[in-house]
């Protein structure tokens, strides 16, 4: 299988720490041409990523439905959950990080490439991103959620969100922004002494650091 994704995307990022956990081999493979292009328009009608291109030559598109496939595909290992009740917990989260630390906050980059940085735009996605760490934290709390050395489903979403935010907050010099949610902070500061989470860390981080030094958009 190819998928087609980088590592400044949290959502393509996502989907290659879902295919590590599995332990399923895959292709990581750049847009030819570039996202807007219209090769790639061709593979992705909506010309975004993740792209996964399967083994038979079909496509599947959006990183919460790719990791779907590849868990419908490979069910073994369980990443999802051990029970029903472990899978929902994990997949609460999952859905907490997508909704509001990657799709809720993800406008204020273009904002900090036009160095807007106390635009309406910014503060309605800082707001949306506190919202949002205080649900997980509370989620973590009842559910009783750690870092491990091995990937749940929740991880998968959790610790791209994670970096993308942590990036932005420092950007804005949003100081201890995880002051009123430890239970976030305890696992954010424990993902990053674990070796194979600290890897995507570190990897996100650097394409940040290169986008910012042209100018551009993360």
């Amino acid at each position: 299988m190819k998928l087609y994704g980088v590592y400044l995307s949290p959502f393509a990022t996502s989907v290659m720490m879902f295919f590590e956990a599995k332990g399923v081999k895959y292709e990581l493979a750049f847009p030819a041409g570039g996202l807007g292009s219209e090769e790639f328009g061709k593979i992705n009608y909506m010309q975004r990523i993740p792209v996964l291109e399967t083994d038979d030559g079909d496509y599947v598109y959006e990183s919460t439905v790719i990791t779907q496939f590849i868990d419908d595909m490979h069910p073994q290992p369980s990443v999802v959950g051990k029970s029903p009740l472990e899978a929902a917990h994990n997949r609460t989260l999952a859905r907490l990080a997508d909704i509001y630390l990657l799709h809720g906050f993800l406008p204020v980059t273009a904002e900090l490439a036009e160095r807007r940085f106390d635009s309406d735009v910014v503060k309605l996605c800082v707001k949306t991103a506190l919202r949002g760490l205080k649900d997980i934290d509370e989620t973590m709390r009842r559910t009783g959620f750690k870092a491990q050395k091995s990937f749940t489903l929740a991880d998968c979403f959790l610790v791209p969100a994670l970096t993308v935010v942590d990036v932005v907050m420092s950007a804005l010099r949003q100081g201890d922004y995880l002051k009123n949610v430890p239970e976030v902070a305890a696992y954010w500061r424990d993902v990053q002494t674990l070796e194979r989470h600290h890897h995507y860390v570190s990897k996100m981080r650097e394409a940040f650091a290169l986008r910012r030094e042209t100018g551009e958009a993360m």
